[in-house]
C-alpha cells in the first residue's frame, strides 16, 4: 500500500524515483533522486502511473519484474513473481453508503492531511485498505496461495 499525505497525482516523485524517472518533488520525498533510487526498468512506469493516479484503478500489478541492481540502496538483481501496489488516492468505486459518516469526513480525506488525519477519516482509511483487498482479491489470491 502507497500511502502519503500528498496526492500521489501532485508529487510523483516517491514512485517515479524507484523507476528512474525523474520529477517535481518536495524535500521529504525522495531525497535520493532518481539516479540513485532506481530498482525497476523505466519503461514500466507509464503504466504504473497511470494505474495509480486513475481514479478507477489505483492499483498497479506487475508480473515477472527484473529488479535492477542498486548498490547505494543494497539491492541486487532477482525478479519478482507478481508486485502489486495500491494507491491511496480517491477510487470512484469505493462508496461509502452511510451518508453520516460520508458528511463527517474531513475534505482531506484520503490523501491530503498536513499531519494526522481525524479519528473518522483514519478508520474510514482502513475501511478503504479493506476494500481494495476484497475487490482486488483476484489479483491477491494466488499471491498468498488461496
Amino acid at each position: 500500500f502507497y500511502n502519503n499525505n500528498v496526492p500521489l497525482s501532485q508529487i510523483t516523485s516517491p514512485i517515479a524515483y524507484l523507476f528512474g524517472v525523474d520529477t517535481a518533488t518536495n524535500s521529504m520525498n525522495g531525497l535520493l533522486g532518481p539516479s540513485m533510487s532506481q530498482v525497476f526498468p523505466s519503461v514500466l512506469y507509464p503504466e504504473v502511473i497511470a494505474n495509480l493516479t486513475n481514479p478507477k484503478v489505483g492499483m498497479a500489478h506487475l508480473r515477472g519484474i527484473h529488479v535492477l541492481p542498486n548498490r547505494i540502496m543494497g539491492v541486487e538483481p532477482y525478479i519478482i513473481g507478481s508486485f502489486i501496489v495500491f494507491s491511496n488516492a480517491k477510487n470512484d468505486n469505493f462508496i461509502l453508503e452511510d451518508e453520516m459518516t460520508r458528511s463527517q469526513l474531513s475534505p482531506s480525506w484520503p490523501d491530503r492531511y498536513l499531519f494526522t488525519p481525524p479519528r473518522l477519516d483514519a478508520n474510514v482509511l482502513c475501511m478503504f485498505s479493506d476494500w481494495k483487498v476484497r475487490n482486488y482479491h483476484e489479483e491477491l489470491d494466488p499471491i498468498l496461495g488461496r
